[in-house]
C-alpha cells in the first residue's frame, strides 16, 4: 500500500510539472527580454520550480517501486478493510503531493538564490539586449 501512495503521489507531481504551463504562459516565455546587468530573471525561478517538481516526482516513483521490490508486506494497512485504506489513500496522497512541491520550492528557491546576476560579459547572446546601470 505504501508503494501505491508513493507512486500516485510521484504520478501527481508529474502531472502538475507537465500541466503548469498554460499556452499563455508559454507565449510570455518567448517574448524578448531586456536584461539588466546584476539582475535575476523571476522566469528562472519558475524554471527551477517546475524542474524540480518533475524531480521529486520521480524520487517519489523509484521509491514506490523500491518499496514493492523490496517486498515490504503489511508495512502499511495491507490487511485492513477497503475503506480504512481507502481513507488512509484519501489523507497520505494528498499530504505527500504538498510536501513535494514544497520540497521543490524549497530547493528551487536556494538554487534560484545561489544563481548570479545578469552578466554582459559572459551571458549576453546573440541578439541579446541589455542595460547597464548607472550608479
Amino acid at each position: 500500500m505504501v508503494a501505491t501512495i508513493l507512486q500516485l503521489a510521484g504520478s501527481i507531481l508529474l502531472v502538475l510539472y507537465i500541466s503548469s504551463r498554460s499556452d499563455v504562459s508559454i507565449k510570455k516565455s518567448t517574448n524578448s527580454k531586456i536584461n539588466v546587468a546584476g539582475e535575476k530573471d523571476e522566469k528562472i525561478l519558475d524554471l527551477i520550480y517546475e524542474t524540480q517538481i518533475g524531480r521529486v516526482g520521480i524520487l517519489f516513483l523509484i521509491f514506490g517501486y523500491l518499496v514493492q521490490i523490496i517486498n515490504l508486506k503489511n508495512l502499511v494497512f495491507d490487511e485492513s478493510n477497503l475503506v480504512y485504506r481507502i481513507s488512509f489513500t484519501l489523507i497520505i496522497t494528498p499530504a505527500l503531493v504538498y510536501i513535494g512541491r514544497l520540497i521543490a520550492k524549497k530547493i528551487a528557491r536556494k538554487k534560484y538564490d545561489k544563481l548570479p546576476g545578469f552578466n554582459p560579459e559572459t551571458d549576453v547572446t546573440v541578439g541579446s539586449t541589455w542595460f547597464e546601470e548607472n550608479t
